[in-house]
C-alpha cells in the first residue's frame, strides 16, 4: 500500500511538472513571437517612412512581401490570405497591416496573460503538494514535535523570515534540511513575483529604473546603493542611465564611453555572463580601467554587471549594480538575478521599442515642412549633419557637450523650421522679396515650431525623451543673433541655448551655399568667408572658430549632398 501510494504520488508530481514546464514554454514561444512582431511592425514603419520619402515602391513592395513570407510561421493564416498587400494603395495596406499586427500581438499577450495564470496556480499545487507530502511523511513517522509543526505553519502562510535549528528533531536532520531549502525556494519564487511587478512599471529605460531603484521589494530583493544602464553603441560602450543614492557624488556621468575592444566588459558580454566584484580597489589595481576609477571615487567597494541579451541573441545593453560594501554580492546573488534577466530584457526592449517608435514620428513632423516647402531639398539632411560635426570639434572645449548632445542636436536640428507648416504658402513660397509685413508673419514661425514641440513633449512627458528640450531651443532660437539683434526675443551671447548656436551656423551656411527661390547658391569659399564675416555679430566667435576647423568634414558632406 505503501509504495502504492508512493507511485501515485510520483505520477501527481510529474503531471504537475511536466504541465508547469509547458506553460512556461508557451509562454517563451510567444514572447519570441511578439518580438519578432514587433520587429515586423517596426519594418512596416520603416517602409512606411521610406515611402513617404518617395522611394522605389517596387522594391518596398518586394522587400515586405520578402519579411512577410519570412514570418508566415508565427502569423494568422487569417491576416496573411485576407489581407495581401494592395499596390494600388501600399499606404493604405501598410496602416492595415499595421493595426492587424499590433491587435495580434494583444492578444499574444492575454495569452500570455492566460497561461501565466495557469502556470501560477499549478506552481501553487506543486508546492503545496510537496509541503503536503513531507507533512505527511514526517507525522507518519511519527517525529514531529512542537516546533518542527511550528516551522510548517510559518511557510504554510509565507513567513519566511525565520531559521530552522536542528535541535529540535535531532534524528531527523535530513528532513529539516530539505525543510529549508524549501523554505528559501518558495521565498525566492514569492520574491520574483513581486520584483516582476516592479520592473513592468516603466515605459522608458529611465523610468523604469528610478521605478526599481525606489521599490522597497526590489531593494529587499538585492543591495545596491547605485544602478546603472549601459548600452554598445558601434565600437563604443555607452553609459546612458545612473542613479545614486542622495548624498552621493556622481562622477561615472551618463555618456561616458570606452571603446568595446578595450573594455572589461568584452568578455562579460561575448561570455553571456553575470559578473561579480566584490573589492573594486584591488581590481583596479589590477586593470586600470577609468570606469572602476569613476566607481571608486564615488564611494563604491563592489559591483555587479549583468548583460542583456534580446531573443535573437543580440546585445541589449549591461545592467549595472553597485555597493558601497566590500564583499556586498554572492553567487545566491548570481542566482537572483538569473531569475529576473528575462524580465528586464523584455522591459527594457519594449521602452526601447517605445522610444523609437516616438523618434519615427518626428521623423514625421519634419517631412511636413518637407512637404510644405520642397526647395529645402537635402537642406535638412545636410544641416542636420553639419550640426552633429560642429557639436563633435566642439565637445573639445566645452565639457557640457557629451554623446548625449551630440546625438540630440542630430535629432533636433532638422525640426529646426517645423513651425513654417504654420505659415501661408503665399508667403512662404514666394519667389521674390518679402514685404515688411510678410516678414513679420514668416518671421512666427520660430514661436509657431516652438509651441508645437511643446504641446508635443507635454503629451509624452512621461517617457521621459530629451530631444524635445533641444528642438525646442532649436526651433524657438535659431534665428537669435550673437549681438542681440536677432528674433523672437532678441537674445544675446550666451543668452542663446547653445544647441540653437550651433544649428544657426549649420543653418545658414546651408542656406548660403545653395539656391533658393529668392536667390543664386554662393560657392563654397564665398559662403565660408559671409561666415567669417559674421562672427561676432550673427554667431558665437568660440562656435565660428570651430566650424573653420571642421571645413574638412563639411566639405565632404556639401560635396556628396550639394544640390544638382
Amino acid at each position: 500500500m505503501k509504495k502504492i501510494n508512493y507511485i501515485i504520488s510520483f505520477i501527481f508530481a510529474t503531471i504537475l511538472f511536466i504541465f508547469i514546464f509547458f506553460t512556461t514554454s508557451k509562454i517563451e514561444n510567444l514572447n519570441y513571437k511578439i518580438s519578432r512582431i514587433s520587429n515586423l511592425t517596426q519594418t512596416f514603419y520603416e517602409a512606411k517612412f521610406d515611402l513617404l520619402k518617395e522611394k522605389d515602391n517596387k522594391i518596398i513592395l518586394k522587400k515586405l512581401k520578402y519579411y512577410l513570407d519570412k514570418n508566415k510561421d508565427i502569423l494568422n493564416k487569417d491576416l496573411l490570405d485576407n489581407y495581401p498587400i494592395d499596390e494600388s494603395n501600399i499606404l493604405y495596406s501598410l496602416d492595415f497591416l499595421i493595426i492587424k499586427l499590433e491587435n495580434y500581438k494583444k492578444s499574444l499577450i492575454n495569452n500570455i496573460k492566460n497561461f501565466k495564470n495557469t502556470r501560477d496556480i499549478s506552481y501553487m499545487l506543486f508546492f503545496i503538494y510537496i509541503i503536503f507530502a513531507l507533512s505527511f511523511e514526517v507525522y507518519r513517522l511519527n517525529k514531529i514535535d512542537k516546533k518542527t509543526s511550528e516551522y510548517l505553519d510559518n511557510i504554510l502562510y509565507k513567513n519566511y523570515d525565520f531559521n530552522i535549528s536542528n535541535n529540535s528533531f535531532l534524528e531527523k536532520d535530513q528532513i529539516l534540511n530539505k525543510l529549508d531549502i524549501l523554505k528559501n525556494n518558495l521565498k525566492t519564487i514569492e520574491e520574483v513575483e513581486d520584483v516582476e511587478d516592479v520592473i513592468f512599471k516603466g515605459y522608458s529605460i529611465k523610468e523604469t529604473l528610478e521605478e526599481i531603484y525606489s521599490n522597497d521589494k526590489f531593494k529587499k530583493y538585492i543591495k545596491y546603493n547605485r544602478m546603472g544602464f549601459a548600452t554598445l553603441e558601434g565600437d563604443l560602450i555607452v553609459t546612458k542611465h545612473n542613479i545614486l543614492d542622495k548624498g552621493l557624488n556622481q562622477y561615472l556621468n551618463e555618456g561616458f564611453s570606452v571603446k568595446y575592444n578595450e573594455s572589461n566588459l568584452k568578455k562579460l558580454i561575448e561570455n553571456n555572463e553575470i559578473r561579480i566584484i566584490n573589492d573594486l580597489e584591488k581590481y583596479y589595481q589590477d586593470t586600470d580601467s577609468s570606469y572602476i576609477k569613476l566607481l571608486l571615487n564615488e564611494g563604491f567597494k563592489s559591483n555587479i554587471s549583468i548583460p542583456l541579451r534580446k531573443n535573437n541573441g543580440n546585445i541589449l545593453g549591461i545592467f549595472f549594480l553597485s555597493s558601497l560594501e566590500k564583499n556586498a554580492y554572492t553567487e545566491i546573488d548570481k542566482k537572483k538575478l538569473n531569475s529576473i534577466i528575462k524580465f528586464l530584457t523584455y522591459s527594457f526592449e519594449k521602452s526601447l521599442l517605445i522610444e523609437d517608435l516616438l523618434t519615427s514620428t518626428i521623423i514625421s513632423f519634419v517631412r511636413l515642412v518637407e512637404v510644405k516647402d520642397p526647395e529645402t531639398s537635402h537642406h535638412i539632411e545636410r544641416m542636420a549633419i553639419y550640426s552633429k560635426i560642429i557639436a563633435k570639434n566642439l565637445s573639445k572645449y566645452n565639457n557640457s557637450i557629451n554623446i548625449f548632445f551630440i546625438e540630440n542636436i542630430f535629432k533636433a536640428a532638422p525640426l529646426h523650421d517645423i513651425g513654417k507648416v504654420g505659415i501661408a504658402d503665399s508667403i512662404l513660397l514666394k519667389p521674390g522679396k518679402l514685404t515688411t509685413e510678410e516678414f513679420e508673419i514668416m518671421k512666427t514661425h520660430s514661436t509657431i515650431g516652438a509651441n508645437i514641440l511643446r504641446s508635443f513633449k507635454e503629451n509624452i512627458k512621461r517617457h521621459h525623451i530629451d530631444i524635445f528640450d533641444y528642438a525646442i531651443d532649436v526651433a524657438s532660437s535659431h534665428h537669435e543673433k550673437w549681438d542681440g539683434t536677432g528674433y523672437p526675443k532678441g537674445l544675446k551671447g550666451d543668452e542663446i541655448p547653445l544647441a540653437a548656436r550651433i544649428v544657426s551656423i549649420a543653418d545658414v551656411f546651408d542656406a548660403l551655399s545653395n539656391k533658393r527661390i529668392y536667390k543664386k547658391a554662393f560657392s563654397f569659399d564665398e559662403s565660408v568667408n559671409m561666415i567669417k564675416e559674421m562672427k561676432g555679430k550673427n554667431f558665437d566667435p568660440l562656435i565660428v572658430d570651430v566650424f573653420l576647423e571642421s571645413l574638412p568634414e563639411i566639405k565632404e558632406v556639401y560635396e556628396e549632398l550639394k544640390e544638382v
